[in-house]
């Protein structure tokens, strides 16, 4: 008898895991790199100490 994870056989679990981690990933990362990327685009052709 197979090895059961909840209602699936741990043979079917783990191909189900492994492509869930991406979209979690992406999911977590995304913020950050548009973060990032907005800072990046407000400092374009600003220097220090000039007002807008």
């Amino acid at each position: 008898m197979p090895t059961m994870i909840g209602h699936v056989s741990q043979e079917r679990y783990e191909p189900i895991i492994t492509r869930g981690r991406e979209p979690v990933e992406l999911q977590t990362r995304s913020p950050f790199d548009l973060g990032d990327l907005a800072l990046k685009s407000s400092r374009c052709g600003r220097t220090a100490g000039s007002s807008a």
